[in-house]
Formats: structure tokens, C-alpha cells, sequence
């Protein structure tokens, strides 16, 4: 879970508030025998609930209709002491709610607990390098840079006196959240609570009549997580954040009212799929570029991924999914003997692996819209090696490793707008397949790809994720062996040890790891649908979950009785049947990409930034503003790709301005802190005008074209405009190739 993202527990063993059942039970004892105060109680609690089905009526119609047809599964009843403050037992088993003297004096502790010692967490940024030239980063680093100069105080919400978003999770009578709420002002608020039972109690109690009409008058978001939908709260959490802002992520606060195994779990589940709910942000250029680089496809006649099946004669191939880790090397041999009875999947370096090793892949999966890779198939020899490999990719796939590829089979990517944009003015792209679980790493791409194609027998070599030993990469890879690019860049450094595959530990990093949870995620998920799915771990790496750990050498004498595959009908069919060309309408692309009604949307984003501020509630509620509105143009095809471009850098943005925000108790000094970085999403802003008005001509790296003196576009306040990248080299050394001719192995 987040750092900011803070989880107290104020349950029943604090001694110094709690005195015990049998304080409850005198207090229960003398209920019973004061007829006087049972009629008040009763009184009460009948016009509370009353008050509080009518406010749910007006503001939650669903959730009153489920309330008044309701019947508990556990009979409750109420009683309280002089003073009125209400408690409750349940008469099944006559066990008390609140086993204290007085729940209202619990809850204010537990409340007071809570906002002195959680506060909206403050981080801070540093300037990321930026290696092709975007304007997102310009922006954001120039934010970084401001941040650096402001004066970070401690403080906690006591003195924050709001908090952006706050979750509690049991509501019990709902003593505590009017606690917290009347001491700190809350935007937006997530009640979670499993037991169905006790929320309807709390409609007894708790005056949600006044909260409800308070959150109405004042735009204060509420929702509600009850009952068996907590089951997925993290989801309706995640989707909450969303709508309101991913920004919110970041600050969420949260109490736990009370403990036992259904909240524990809601607790768990959130901590582990808490990065999941923050989300990849994303940023302003990588939309683009994946636009411009869809547009491409289309414009050069690709061919796409179609809903059609694989045909039949297919589905139970053998297919082998195979990464550069070091571990390949000890499968080559098997892998070259049986590389006709198989489909062969070459991710991303593995095609200069399998090259050099003698093995011609049926496809080659890449993930980037980076252009990179691009240097490495333009330094194969043999270039003739690429006729007949069938390029096995999404839609934002960069264009200068597209062109080297007579065959593609190019997938929509789910989470990317352009295709699903089109597909929703012209039906006939609604025939090109999406795909999922693609990203971080290549093998994500081949695993899914390969998965999202039809295959059911599928096994991974060389996708060790990590190492056992020294070498990161097989030693027929040329790139890191011959071209000089380095094993020693970061995202290759191993910083922690994990379960391996066949047992023993592997050397690791956090990128691995989430590349091999995701890889587990597609393929549970995958079998779901189909439960013919078989995935085979032959890579002597980190373990993957949902996978068949099996060594190469135990699968020799069922691959001897296999026969050899008709590769080149195998691949005409494939792109006969399964894949397809789309001519794009020039006159539909400019309905989803116009330039004129992205100005006028990011003119009604300044305007509302532009608005004078003088409180920390104020500004949030401005970029809650400015995030529904960019959510709301989501809906419609014709402001959606406006709306996700700007909103992806936005967000980001958006969270450290909240990090500034409450970097100090003082609220006007953080003010003043905050304006200067609302001034440089202006800026930002009125810049990104310019570069979507390129589009579809702004693809990576030769967008730089459009930028004629140097500088990535113009100085802005107290900052200057950085230089361009010159360069995005990975080969290092000129390498003379002995392998000028591809020669298949067998052994």
C-alpha cells in the first residue's frame, strides 16, 4: 500500500477507554429496567431512520429501495444509558457492539487518533531525464525543479484541517465518521462497510440525514461499499478514483473502525492491489505517439488481429514463447530439434538471440512504441530472415520496427483510445481483436499474445525475469555480447531474491516481479475461458504463478511422436483468416483527432484554473472539477481521445500539486506554493495546443521535426526550454556479423 495511504487500528483493546462487557452490561441491565428511557430510545430511533430513508431516498434511491425491503440476518435491538448514547446487541447471542462505557467517547478517541497522526502525505520530485523529447516531462520536471525550492513543514490533518479523500472501512453506528467530519472538511468520502446488518443499524443512529444534505449542498462526493460488494471493493474504489480523479490515489487517508475477518480481508485486498487502484498515470506524449503510430498502421496497410477463432487444426500446436534470459541457453538444443513441430514466438531481443542460435520464429512480439529495438533488426545481416515472421504487436507499436515486417498481426491495445475511438463512429473496426496484460516487458506481449490468439499449449523459454547466476541474457545474444549495450543500466540491476522456477532463489528487481505477476494474471484469467489452457514454465527463473514448472529434457519423448507443421500453410492461413486490412476514413479520424475541439477543451481548463484560489479546499474541489469534466468527455467518441491526452499528464501533475498543497500547515503559505505550480499546468497546457495539432504526423523521434532550433518548443516563466535529445543509440560498436546468411539448426 502507499506510502500515503495510512491504516490505524483503534479496536477494542485500548484500556484506557474500554472498561469492559460488563460496564456494557450494567449499562443494558439498567436500559431494561427504565421504562421511560426505552420509550425516548424508541422515539428516537424510529424518527432517525425515518429521517434517514428519506435523505437516502433523495440522494441514493437504489440503495433506500434495497434498505426498505430488508430483512436482517441477525436480529438486533437498541439500548442506551441516561445520557442517550445509543448501543447495540445482537440477540441471537447477546453479543454487545460496543463493549465500553460510552461508544460516542471510543469513537472520538479513536477520530482524534486518526487526524493527529495521519496526514495528506507530502513527497518529494525530482527532474526525470527525458531521452526523446516530450513535452510532459518538460513540464512536470519544471514542476520538480519549483518543488525543490519550497519549504516542507510537518504536519498532520489536525492542523491540515482536510483531507482530499478519507475511507472508512466498518461504519458500526457511524459515531466515528461524524467524529472525523467535524473536525477536518472532507471532499470526498468511501464508506465501506460488509456487514449489511450493521449499516442498517447505523440508519438508526448515526444521522446520515445531515451528512447526506451536507455533502449535497457543499459537492461533497460520498460512496457507499456495502455488504456483498465489498467482496470487490478494490474495484469499486478504482473506479471511484477514476471518475473523480486518479490524483486522489495518492492522498487517500483511512480508519478502521473495527476488526474481525471480513475487514481484514477488505484490508488485505486493498494492500496488495493498492498500486493497481493508483494506477500508470501516463503521460500527454505517450498517447500521442501511440496515435500517430495507430494512424501508421492503418495509413500502411497493416494487417490486424480479426474476432475470428483460430481454425481448429491449430489450437493444440505446440507454441513456444521465448525471451533472451540466460536460461534459453540451456534449452537451445531442444528448441532448435523441435522448432518445425511448434509455433515459435521471439520476444523483443530474442529475435537476435534465436537468429544467431540458428531458430526461425513464426512471430516477433514487441511491446514498445520506443524506436529503439529498430537499430538492433536493421543490424541482422540476412534481412531476407524477416520475410515470413509475422510481427506480433499492439497498435502503438513504433513504426520504424513496423516497416521491416511484410506480415504483421497488430493488436488493439485496451487501455489505449484511438482504435476503440474509431471503432465506435466506424463498426467495422470493432472486429479488430483488443488485447490485455501486454506491458511492462515483452514476454507479457508474447505470453498474452499468444493466449489472446487462441493456443492452448503454450511454453515459456528464457523468460527468467531476473538471474541465477552472473549473465542476464543469453550468450547468442549479439547486442549485449558484440554491439556494446551494457547489462549494467538499471532496469537489469537485481535487488532482491525470489523463489525460482525449479526451486532455489533468483536475483531479481521490482520490474521482473510486476512483469511475472502480470504474466500469472493473464493466464489464470485466460483459463477461466478456457479451461483447455496449459502454460508451460521451461525457464530456469522466477517462478510464475498459474504455470507448469517443466525442464525441456521431460518433454523430449512426447515432442518425438508429434508431427512437423506445414509452417508455410500454417502462416498463410493465419493471415487469411485471422488477420485483416482496414482502410481508415481520413474524414472519421479527423471527427475523433480535431485540433479545434481540443482547444476549446483545453481553453475550458485554463479557464478554471485561472480562477483565484484562497483555500486548499478550493483548489481541490477545482481539480475535482476539471477531472469529472475530462471524464465526462470520455463518453463521447468525438472528445474522448482530447479528454484521455490531456487528462493522462493532468493527473500526474495533479498529484503533486495536493503533494505542495499540504507540504506545510501554514494554509496560505502552501497557497502561494501551489499557485506557481498552477501557473506551469497553464503553460503546459497552452503548449499541448500545438503539438495535438500535428497529429497524425508526430511520431517518436521524428516528431523532433516540428522543433527547428534545438530547443523542445518554448521558454516559459522562469524556465527555459531543454535541448533535444541528439541521439538514441543502442547499438555501441560496429559488430562484423560472421552469421551474413540465416542457416536453420537442428540438433
Amino acid at each position: 500500500m502507499s506510502e500515503n495511504m495510512n491504516s490505524h487500528d483503534y479496536s477494542a483493546s485500548n484500556q484506557d477507554l474500554l472498561l469492559g462487557i460488563d460496564c456494557a452490561q450494567k449499562i443494558l441491565d439498567n436500559y431494561k429496567n427504565n421504562s421511560e428511557l426505552q420509550t425516548w430510545l424508541n422515539n428516537f430511533i424510529s424518527q432517525r431512520f425515518t429521517n434517514n430513508i428519506k435523505a437516502l431516498k433523495n440522494y441514493f434511491p437504489n440503495l433506500a429501495e434495497k434498505i426498505e425491503n430488508y430483512r436482517p440476518t441477525r436480529p438486533f435491538d437498541f439500548f442506551c444509558d441516561e445520557n442517550g448514547v445509543t448501543n447495540l446487541i445482537f440477540l441471537d447471542n447477546n453479543d454487545i457492539l460496543y463493549k465500553c462505557s460510552n461508544p460516542i467517547l471510543f469513537c472520538q478517541k479513536q477520530a482524534e487518533n486518526v487526524i493527529n497522526s495521519q496526514k495528506v502525505g507530502y513527497r518529494p520530485y525530482l527532474p526525470e531525464k527525458d531521452l526523446y523529447g516530450q513535452i510532459s516531462y518538460k513540464y512536470i520536471n519544471a514542476m520538480a525543479d519549483a518543488t525543490q525550492k519550497f519549504r516542507y513543514q510537518s504536519s498532520n490533518l489536525a492542523l491540515q484541517k482536510s483531507s482530499p479523500i478519507f475511507m472508512f472501512l466498518g461504519v458500526g453506528l457511524g459515531y466515528q465518521i461524524a467524529e472525523v467530519c467535524e473536525k477536518i472538511e472532507i471532499l470526498n468520502i468511501i464508506i465501506v462497510e460488509p456487514n449489511f446488518d450493521l449499516f442498517v443499524a447505523s440508519l438508526f443512529v448515526f444521522d446520515w440525514q445531515n451528512l447526506l444534505t451536507y455533502a449535497h449542498s457543499n459537492n461533497l462526493r460520498i460512496k457507499f461499499i456495502l455488504g456483498e460488494d465489498t467482496a470487490h471493493s478494490e474495484i469499486y474504489i478504482k473506479h471511484f478514483i477514476y471518475h473523480h480523479g486518479k490524483f486522489l490515489a495518492g492522498s487517500l487517508q483511512l480508519l478502521t473502525h473495527y476488526k474481525n475477518e471480513a475487514i481484514e480481508k477488505i484490508q488485505n485486498n486493498l494492500y496488495k492491489n493498492y498500486s493497481r487502484i493508483k494506477g500508470a498515470i501516463g503521460y500527454f506524449d505517450d498517447l500521442i505517439f501511440g496515435i500517430a503510430h495507430g494512424c501508421y498502421t492503418f495509413f500502411n496497410r497493416k494487417n490486424f488481429v480479426v474476432n475470428t477463432p483460430l481454425q481448429g487444426q491449430y489450437k493444440d500446436v505446440p507454441v513456444f514463447v521465448i525471451g533472451s534470459g540466460p536460461s534459453l541457453d540451456n534449452d537451445i538444443r531442444f528448441i532448435r530439434k523441435n522448432q518445425d513441430k511448434a509455433i515459435i514466438i521471439a520476444c523483443g531481443t530474442a529475435i537476435d538471440t534465436l537468429y544467431h542460435a540458428g531458430i526461425k520464429p513464426d512471430f516477433f512480439a514487441c511491446t514498445e512504441r520506443t524506436p529503439e529495438l529498430s537499430q538492433l533488426i536493421r543490424e541482422i545481416p540476412d534481412q531476407t530472415f524477416f520475410d515470413d515472421i509475422i510481427l506480433l504487436c499492439s497498435h502503438v507499436n513504433h513504426p520504424y520496427i513496423t516497416q521491416y515486417f511484410k506480415k504483421t498481426a497488430i493488436f488493439a491495445k485496451n487501455n489505449e483510445t484511438l482504435i476503440h475511438c474509431l471503432a465506435r463512429i466506424c463498426k467495422e473496426l470493432a472486429e479488430i481483436k483488443s488485447i490485455d496484460y501486454i506491458n511492462p516487458l515483452v514476454g507479457n506481449m508474447g505470453t498474452s499474445g499468444a493466449i489472446s490468439l487462441g493456443f492452448n499449449n503454450i511454453f515459456l523459454f528464457g523468460l527468467d525475469n531476473g538471474k541465477k547466476e552472473d549473465a542476464i541474457h543469453s550468450k547468442f545474444t549479439t547486442l549485449y555480447k558484440n554491439r556494446g549495450y551494457s547489462e549494467d543500466v538499471v532496469e537489469y540491476q537485481t535487488d532482491s531474491l525470489v523463489k525460482g522456477n525449479f526451486g532455489g532463489l533468483c536475483k531479481t528487481n521490482g520490474e521482473y516481479l510486476y512483469s511475472v505477476e502480470i504474466i500469472g494474471i493473464s493466464i489464470k484469467i485466460a483459463k477461466e475461458n478456457n479451461k483447455e489452457l496449459k502454460c508451460y514454465n521451461c525457464s530456469d527463473g522466477v517462478l510464475i504463478m498459474n504455470t507448469i514448472p517443466i525442464h525441456s529434457n521431460e518433454l523430449s519423448t512426447s515432442f518425438d511422436l508429434l508431427k512437423l507443421i506445414d509452417k508455410k500453410r500454417f502462416l498463410e492461413n493465419f493471415s487469411k483468416y485471422e488477420t485483416k486490412v482496414f482502410d481508415l476514413d481520413r474524414n472519421q479520424l479527423e471527427m475523433i483527432i480535431s485540433s479545434q475541439q481540443y482547444n476549446i477543451v483545453a481553453n475550458n481548463i485554463i479557464k478554471k484554473l485561472q480562477k483565484n484560489i484562497t483555500s486548499r479546499v478550493q483548489v481541490i474541489h477545482t481539480l475535482l472539477d476539471i477531472s469529472e469534466y475530462l471524464a465526462k468527455l470520455q463518453e463521447e467518441p468525438t472528445t474522448q481521445i482530447c479528454s484521455e491526452s490531456l487528462n493522462s499528464s493532468l493527473q500526474k501533475m495533479f498529484t503533486m500539486v495536493i503533494s505542495t498543497l499540504y507540504s506545510k500547515p501554514n494554509e496560505h503559505e502552501s497557497i502561494n506554493d501551489t499557485s506557481i505550480l498552477l501557473h506551469i499546468i497553464i503553460e503546459f497546457i497552452e503548449e499541448s495546443k500545438l503539438v495535438f495539432s500535428k497529429l497524425p504526423d508526430y511520431i517518436l523521434w521524428d516528431h523532433l521535426k516540428h522543433y527547428k532550433n534545438g530547443k523542445l518548443g518554448k521558454d516559459f516563466l522562469n524556465y527555459r526550454a531543454p535541448n533535444l535529445p541528439t541521439t538514441m543509440d543502442i547499438i555501441k560498436i560496429k559488430y562484423d556479423d560472421p552469421n551474413k546468411k540465416f542457416r536453420k539448426l537442428y540438433e
